[in-house]
């Protein structure tokens, strides 16, 4: 998924968005995947083959669905 269909997906695909809007959307995207980038380049060496993908979920502070 895109970052245009994850906004897609939260706001409904007929909304449109105005160029301020989809600008600041796109800077969270950006900050929240690097904040993932730094998170697992932090922890690669303690991660195994078994943990659990929710560990990003949880470190984000996102409740799993």
């Amino acid at each position: 998924m895109n970052r245009l269909e994850i906004f897609q997906e939260v706001y409904g695909k007929d909304y449109m968005f105005t160029e301020t809007e989809l600008s600041q959307l796109q800077q969270v995207a950006e900050l929240i995947v690097r904040e993932c980038d730094q998170y697992v380049a932090k922890h690669w060496d303690e991660m195994e083959p078994w943990m659990n993908p929710g560990d990003l979920l949880t470190h984000f502070g996102i409740e799993g669905e």
